[in-house]
């Protein structure tokens, strides 16, 4: 089984890349075929809605014609059988990267035709992972529950099978506090948390990639 995790955040060694490295261990220890992709490190842009993929006969139905850096990435995703989207939320939304990734991904399985709700051509495992510098009880208050649930209503439409979330919250954003702007957090109590709970939750990660298989 290969397994295809999508890192969407501009860092390559900070929370979220993390957790994904740990989900795809858990799978690669039960035998997965495993890859960790990180998006900041391609060349892409978001769909420009040259409806291709619709077009009935044409050689472009059901898939992404724009040809870039992520074009060799979405044909290894369909060969993967789980495929696991990791993104910080800024401003309220996934990254840019994650976006755009998105889009590209989504939008040539998506349908206006209410008999067909995808152009998938198979059935995939699916997962979101979010993490997020607020306290996870903050996340209605800011609308990140809405987020995660239309995410996760897209992932079950395009591939035809349970999304499973994880959510890290109160993430640690950087080393020293003390050297930026950023008098909202109190940086003791981050550090604490980082400290004590992120190994925990980097456990958690490994075993729910391990449930994923």
């Amino acid at each position: 089984m290969k397994l295809m995790a999508f890192n969407g955040s501009p860092r390559y060694s900070r929370n979220t890349a993390r957790l994904l490295e740990s989900m795809t261990r858990g799978a690669g220890d039960k035998g997965a075929a495993t890859e960790l992709i990180n998006l900041y490190q391609i060349s892409y842009q978001g769909c420009i809605s040259c409806f291709r993929c619709k077009k009935v006969g044409g050689t472009g139905y059901g898939r992404c014609s724009l040809r870039d850096g992520l074009t060799p990435v979405l044909h290894k995703a369909l060969q993967a059988q789980v495929l696991i989207l990791g993104t910080p939320i800024y401003f309220g939304k996934e990254s840019s990267g994650m976006r755009a990734f998105m889009e590209r991904l989504w939008f040539p399985y998506y349908t206006y035709n209410l008999s067909k709700p995808t152009l998938s051509p198979a059935k995939r495992r699916t997962a979101l992972l979010y993490t997020m510098n607020q306290p996870q009880p903050n996340m209605e208050l800011h609308g990140y529950d809405l987020l995660v649930e239309k995410a996760k209503t897209y992932m079950e439409r395009f591939f035809q099978c349970p999304c499973q979330v994880f959510i890290a919250a109160d993430t640690k954003q950087m080393d020293d506090y003390s050297q930026y702007e950023v008098n909202s957090f109190d940086p003791a109590a981050k550090d604490l948390r980082h400290r004590d709970l992120f190994p925990l939750e980097l456990e958690r990660a490994y075993e729910f990639g391990r449930g994923l298989l």
